[in-house]
């Protein structure tokens, strides 16, 4: 393991080294079209220390994503990246409105349901007529929502949308349709994100749902934490969770600590750097999850899994989640506590165990 990151890491630092070789011949118009908006040209400008093609191919086979997908979304990287600057945006606001307006594709406020409204408010995600906006500020012109065109906002959400659904801009199945859901992602990192005093109320008003033995159809509340709610204890309390969810949930999970500890370095490297590793070694999401909850601060996985089992199971059957979706998952007939052993078990298998 230790010569993989070791292998890694000059793989890294090579790749590093040719970008900053290049940077200043490159310059911010190589292979450009000009666009509306922001009067910049795309091309391979870099971001985060990434190429547009390289970011596109890192989308394709990190999140299984179509190759016009994860180019429309390497295109929107870079793009956000500019306009981000040009708004004189801190770091953490950066990684915050990146996060927000991918995660709202899928998770708006407006996008049904009770989930929906609260989505609206643990990450104050957009409606479409708000995301609208948001990509017309950032350079994109609108387009019709009927057939739009390649290129428009209405374009770039549709095809987001496709590929939250598990389906490419032809509306075919995807070859890797369960790798790792990118909206489901954002819209859990933009939650942990969210300094919006609405998003507070919701971390206070969180609760986790236990057995009531005198009453299985209403659960017992105790308080929570509203990072594992907006993530992975939410998806068990929801009593619905597969391979792309807990993917999505230790890869917000595992983003949200890397920023916080680098509050000051570009977010967009952050999330670079974060999928290359992952993508050389898959088995580094599972770790570094699990490193984030090592009692001892040592990021030992081994200690995060024995912390989460035995906290979890000493105090109920169900990790920390929110009680509305314990209370929907109950009147469903859904099992939580199948979800609950489905985490440790998938956790287990990610690490080669």
């Amino acid at each position: 393991r230790q010569q993989g990151e070791q292998q890694a890491a000059r793989l890294e630092d090579k790749i590093r080294r040719l970008h900053t070789l290049d940077q200043t011949t490159r310059n911010l118009y190589q292979n450009a079209t000009p666009q509306s908006g922001n009067g910049m040209g795309l091309g391979d400008l870099a971001a985060g220390g990434m190429s547009k093609t390289d970011m596109a191919e890192m989308f394709e086979n990190e999140y299984g994503m179509s190759k016009e997908q994860a180019e429309q979304l390497a295109e929107f990287t870079i793009r956000f990246h500019a306009y981000a600057k040009e708004q004189g945006w801190n770091s953490q606001q950066e990684a915050y409105e990146y996060a927000c307006i991918i995660g709202s594709i899928g998770y708006g406020p407006d996008s049904g349901g009770d989930g929906g409204k609260l989505w609206g408010i643990a990450a104050n995600t957009m409606s479409h007529d708000q995301l609208i906006s948001m990509l017309a500020a950032i350079g994109y012109p609108k387009g019709k929502k009927d057939n739009p065109k390649i290129g428009t906002a209405e374009y770039f959400i549709n095809d987001m949308l496709l590929f939250h659904q598990g389906k490419d801009e032809h509306e075919k199945i995807l070859k890797h349709p369960a790798k790792v859901d990118f909206v489901h992602e954002m819209a859990s990192l933009a939650a942990m994100l969210n300094t919006d005093p609405k998003s507070a109320l919701y971390h206070e008003g969180t609760s986790i749902f236990i057995p009531n033995p005198l009453n299985p159809k209403m659960p017992v509340k105790l308080p929570s934490n509203y990072r594992e709610a907006a993530t992975w204890g939410g998806d068990i309390a929801s009593g619905s969770m597969d391979a792309d969810d807990l993917h999505a949930d230790m890869d917000a999970i595992n983003l949200q600590q890397r920023l916080t500890e680098h509050p000051s370095q570009d977010p967009m490297k952050i999330l670079n750097d974060y999928n290359r590793r992952v993508e050389h070694d898959p088995r580094r999401r599972a770790d570094e999850f699990l490193g984030n909850y090592d009692p001892t601060g040592g990021h030992d996985p081994d200690k995060g899994m024995a912390w989460l089992k035995g906290t979890a199971g000493a105090q109920s059957f169900l990790p920390p989640g929110d009680v509305a979706l314990g209370l929907d998952a109950l009147r469903k007939g859904l099992d939580p506590a199948k979800t609950y052993r489905f985490f440790f078990q998938t956790l287990d298998r990610e690490r080669g165990r």
